[in-house]
């Protein structure tokens, strides 16, 4: 968005989560193991991410 002098700009962020295992201390994006997006439901904000080995199970409370 260009920069105007008193212009009413408003943004509306949505911003994606994802969990996942990551191998190494510097995070590299091909090391992810098994990423999951966390996509939180109306009205809930918080989130548990469980990992059986297989995959992941994400349960969301408010």
């Amino acid at each position: 968005m260009p920069t105007l002098t008193n212009a009413g700009v408003e943004f509306d962020p949505k911003p994606t989560y994802w969990v996942a295992f990551e191998s190494s201390e510097v995070m590299d994006v091909s090391e992810l193991t098994t990423p999951a997006q966390v996509s939180y439901p109306a009205g809930m904000t918080s989130a548990k991410a469980v990992f059986d080995g297989k995959g992941w199970t994400i349960s969301y409370g408010s």
